[in-house]
């Protein structure tokens, strides 16, 4: 990598780790755009590079979800065995799909999920005046707890998830389809799957942002290691970005509190449009770009 690689690797690295902490969103929707306009790679090695540099960045927002209680430990494994195979899959079809049908893709898909954050401030107020008493929370010593403590805070999970309707056999299907879109685009896939589980499920908020954020590492894991074989990823820059999403995002966590949400989301919804309308050649046309 030469200087200026670097350079807007740290840079990215930054802004979508701030982004994400700030608007709790994935850093997918910005990684693979800034690594196409700023770094000049194609989409594939993009949608790669996003893949491991999210690994990181759910790595660390899985562990501390965990230690807060907000991860159905029960559904996990329900999601998570479908969504790796989805996600080897939807790498097999990236790497087989002309630039342009991916571009097109990731545009639409910027569309439909700047629409969705429209409307998240009211779902979110609707799906958070209930339920918030099945979040588990920790004890005092809880890191302390022996197997039998652990043991018993999964079969809470199980009991309360099988309130919900959640089995192996609902889970597994919609698994398979965030690993496949996630691995295809480069995504988390938290936009598909957080409402999915408050919606469908009931799950609150915070519970379905935990549980999406541990199976998505999993999502991440194994779309790196299918990309891996084909030489796509650019891994120095995947590394510096994800570290630094790690970093940053914690300062975007503190700063929410401060700021409109509402403000916040309709700036990224802009952003969104502007990458879609970038992607189809309509800022080109326009500018003479």
């Amino acid at each position: 990598m030469d200087i200026a690689t670097v350079g807007y690797a740290v840079l990215v690295g930054i802004t979508a780790g701030f982004a994400s902490g700030l608007l709790g969103i994935g850093g997918g929707f910005i990684f693979v755009p800034a690594l196409m306009f700023l770094v000049g790679v194609d989409i594939h090695t993009a949608i790669a590079t996003s893949l491991l540099a999210i690994v990181f960045t759910t790595f660390a927002g899985g562990l501390t979800h965990v230690k807060r209680g907000n991860v159905s430990l029960a559904s996990v494994p329900m999601l998570a065995w479908t969504a790796v195979i989805g996600a080897n899959l939807g790498a097999m079809v990236a790497l087989g799909t002309e630039e342009v049908h991916l571009r097109y893709a990731f545009g639409l898909l910027n569309i439909a999920a700047s629409l969705k954050l429209l409307f998240m401030d009211r779902k979110e107020k609707g799906m958070a005046k209930d339920r918030s008493s099945m979040t588990f929370v920790p004890r005092k010593g809880h890191k302390d707890r022996g197997k039998a403590d652990y043991r018993r805070f999964l079969n809470d999970d199980l009991r309360h998830d099988a309130l919900l309707g959640v089995s192996w056999y609902t889970m597994a299907p919609f698994g398979f389809i965030v690993g496949f879109v996630s691995s295809l685009l480069g995504i988390g896939g938290g936009i598909i799957m957080v409402p999915f589980l408050c919606v469908i499920f009931g799950f609150p908020i915070k519970r379905a942002i935990g549980t999406s954020s541990v199976t998505i590492f999993f999502i991440a894991m194994a779309g790196v290691l299918r990309y891996s074989h084909s030489g796509e990823i650019d891994l120095a820059a995947g590394i510096i970005i994800g570290v630094l999403s790690m970093c940053t995002a914690a300062v975007g966590a503190q700063v929410v509190s401060k700021v409109s949400s509402r403000s916040l989301r309709r700036g990224f919804v802009l952003f969104q449009w502007f990458v879609a309308l970038k992607i189809f050649g309509v800022l080109d046309a326009i500018f003479g770009g």
